[in-house]
Formats: C-alpha cells, structure tokens, sequence
C-alpha cells in the first residue's frame, strides 16, 4: 500500500490515504480487507459519449474522419507521407505532412506499412466482464466505487510486472434532468487472454465460477447466481518490445509518429495527447 501510495504521489495525485479494514465497510459496506488504498480521483465515463464529443471538437476543426475504413498503403517519404485508404466503395489517395499511427490493435500492421523494418508486434489480449445487479439483494449493493484487489505481481516473457486482474467497476445511469447517477449493474473483470486474431471474440473462455473466484476473497457476499456472462472486448498489448507505451518518430521517416499504448490507453488518451504535442510535434 506504501508502494502504491507513493506512486499516485509521484503521479501527481491528491488526496490518496491508506485506510483500515474497517474504514473499508464504511465506504462500501460488502467489501472486506486488511487495508486499502482510497483514491478519491478514480471514476467512470460513458467511452461512447467521450468519443462523440472528440469527434465533434475534431469537425469543428475542420477534420475529416472517414469510418469504416481500411489503410490499403503508405509510402513514407523524408517530407510525409502518401496514404492510400479504402472507405466503403471508393479509394482515396492524400499527402500527409505529419502522420501520426495510432491504430490500437493494427498499430503494428500501419507502423510496418511506414517502415517494414519497424520492431512493433502487437498481442491481441481478450478481456471478458460478468455482471450482476447490486439491487437484486441488499448485502450485495455497492455504492458506486471502483474496487481492486491488491495487484498481483507476474513474472512472464521476461517481464516483471503487476496486474490489477479482475476488480468490479460501476456503471451509472442517466436521472431526471440528464444527470448521471450510480447504475444498477457492476461490471465483475476483466480477464486477460492473449488471441491470435484482432476480432477473436469466438465463446467465452471463462464461466462464471471463475469469476466468483477471483473476487470472493474481497466481496464474499457474492453468490454465483448473481452473476452473469457480460460482453466482451480485446485491447492490445505491446509484445515487442516490452514497454507500456511509445510515443516516438519512425526511425526511418520521423515525420510519421507511432502511438502506442497497453492498457490503460484510453484512460490515458488525453494525457498521451498532451505528450504527443509538448514533447513530440
């Protein structure tokens, strides 16, 4: 908890504190620990409303955004770039002065379109949610935090790092007057299985009891008929190399600028922005 503290701190965060077991309860009355760390600057966001209102703020800059699109190719040049795009039936073909690959899970199949001597390999990692309803019965309502299990720390690849694993994050839901208020549904995960494919949903490799599991020791309240198989998504992990982000020039072309971050990217994405611009452009 000190380690943890202590970097929130470094992080720039305010107001963190290491609480008892029972400050715990007083928070949130079903869950249980030793300790805890409070971090009164966590929360939530509705992922689909942020993205509207970027693209919104985008258009009204002048941007053009073309959905549904594939990158045909790119020939990268000491000035820019030449991108060739497919958008439904037609082909479009621009000069970009300054091309920057943020891509997520295909940011290592652009990045070798720029250069094919590129080093970036991206791992497909599938993440899987069960849910429950915390009004079902009382002794499983939550009032609305984000709760974490202590982070495990993993040896893999080479690697030494910690995993957050399976935790419970809130939902709300839109009241009277458009204003959010704390949902009904929790989210239980999610997991973390590496796929060979960008859209391999495929059937869920987890049943409920896995997820019981993960959480019982934090929220024994839980009972296994309250949950249920929630949706699904894939982020995308750097494989090679074995960094949380890179935000740096192509070495070939530096006027095209890779983007690419594990987890937490789109927490993230404003902060990656800012660096991007102070210390890269």
């Amino acid at each position: 908890m000190e380690f943890y503290k202590s970097r929130a701190s470094l992080n720039g965060l305010i107001g963190v504190q290491i609480i008892s077991g029972h400050k715990i309860r007083e928070y949130e009355p079903n869950v249980i620990g030793k300790s805890a760390l409070l971090i009164s600057q966590s929360g939530i966001i509705d992922v689909s409303s942020y993205l509207k209102k970027l693209e919104s703020l985008a258009e009204e800059y002048g941007v053009t955004i073309f959905k549904r699109s594939t990158v045909l190719n790119i020939s990268a040049n000491s000035s820019g770039a030449i991108c060739e795009i497919e958008s439904g039936d037609n082909k479009y073909s621009f000069i970009a002065e300054t091309l920057i690959n943020a891509s997520g899970l295909s940011a290592d199949r652009i990045a070798k379109l720029i250069n094919p001597e590129s080093p970036y390999e991206i791992q497909p990692i599938l993440g899987e949610y069960a849910t429950f309803n915390c009004s079902k019965r009382g002794d499983i309502s939550l009032n609305g935090m984000n709760v974490y299990k202590t982070p495990q720390y993993i040896k893999k690849d080479n690697r030494d790092y910690f995993v957050v694993g399976v935790h419970f994050t809130p939902t709300f839901e839109m009241g009277k007057n458009v204003i959010a208020k704390n949902g009904k549904t929790v989210l239980v995960g999610p997991t973390a299985l590496a796929v060979s494919d960008d859209y391999g949903y495929g059937k869920s490799h987890h049943d409920l009891e896995y997820f019981l599991n993960e959480v019982r020791p934090i929220f024994p309240g839980l009972l296994l008929s309250d949950l249920s198989l929630g949706y699904s998504g894939i982020r995308a992990k750097l494989k090679t190399p074995k960094d949380d982000f890179v935000i740096k020039r192509d070495d070939k072309y530096p006027n095209c600028i890779n983007v690419m971050a594990d987890s937490p990217g789109l927490t993230s994405s404003l902060s990656i922005a800012k660096y991007l611009i102070d210390k890269v452009l």
